[in-house]
């Protein structure tokens, strides 16, 4: 592709000139025209003090980085955004798996202080274990379970998941010092794999993820089950105000029959006025009469 835009460019054929391969068989030649083209473009290569800064970015971007790979693409556009060379892809990848294991000890120091070690025993032991009923499903299966259609047997299951979470005090677990995408990252890994592969991983890599998964299934169930409220909500205002309207119609169909028959007796002239207020009165009883068995 360089070839033919440089021999279109020059309106020459491409066997007029060298073949890029050819062409760079010296390393002098290719280094020489490598720099004229960096500094043709203005970018610099990573020296001792901007290696510095980069690893003072990986340590800030890791704090928000989901996997080493997701860190190493921030990287690379903080590189090019600074107008810097690329470094080789494994000296980037190594300075990214070492500020990712570092936030991830710092994601492991902040469990440590923020969750009881009976709660993390307690919850480990439960989740792992059988679930009553059929099927000889775990518990950790049935949280990972993706919630069904909104409806009230959902909205059931969704909040037997928030009782049994609640119930492994996971709410007073105190994870703010973790960002919440990388909770959500720790999680999808539980959420990927099988409880008995879950089960197997380090002590420590497990209490990490089981911590993250339980902490965040706790967030979404509830604001599921909140979702779900309001829509349950809505549903039963708009059945409610309909029946009003209904009923509201129905009444004012009555009140004009009423007012009809009301002026019927009103004006009629072979009525003495003695029958007339009898007769109106007669027409509120049987009014109040009808109310009275409608309601």
């Amino acid at each position: 592709m360089l070839l033919r835009h440089l021999t279109s460019t020059l309106g020459m054929s491409a066997t007029d000139i060298a073949s890029v391969t050819s062409l760079y068989k010296d390393r002098a030649t290719r280094f020489g025209h490598q720099l004229w083209a960096r500094q043709r473009v203005g970018f610099a290569v990573v020296d001792d003090t901007t290696k510095a800064l980069l690893a003072d970015a990986l340590r800030e971007l890791a704090t928000t980085a989901v996997s080493v790979n997701d860190l190493v693409h921030q990287s690379e556009h903080w590189l090019f955004d600074r107008r810097l060379v690329l470094p080789g892809d494994r000296n980037l990848r190594d300075m990214a798996r070492t500020a990712f294991a570092d936030q991830e000890n710092a994601a492991l120091e902040t469990i440590r202080i923020g969750v009881p070690r009976e709660h993390i025993h307690r919850a480990l032991l439960h989740t792992f274990s059988k679930r009553s009923g059929p099927g000889g499903h775990t518990v950790l299966d049935w949280l990972r379970t993706p919630p069904g259609k909104h409806g009230q047997l959902t909205l059931s299951e969704v909040t037997k998941k928030i009782e049994c979470l609640k119930a492994l005090h996971v709410h007073e677990w105190k994870l703010s010092a973790i960002a919440l995408n990388r909770l959500k990252a720790y999680s999808q890994e539980v959420v990927n794999r099988t409880p008995s592969a879950t089960k197997n991983l380090s002590p420590e890599q497990r209490e990490l993820e089981m911590v993250s998964f339980l902490h965040v299934t706790l967030l979404e169930q509830t604001d599921l089950a909140a979702e779900m409220g309001a829509r349950r909500l809505t549903d039963l205002y708009r059945k409610a105000s309909g029946k009003v309207l209904k009923k509201q119609a129905d009444s004012s169909v009555d009140l004009r029959a009423e007012r009809v028959e009301l002026k019927e007796v009103l004006y009629d002239k072979k009525l003495t006025a003695e029958q007339i207020v009898a007769a109106m009165r007669g027409l509120l009883v049987f009014s109040a009469i009808s109310d009275g068995t409608k309601s």
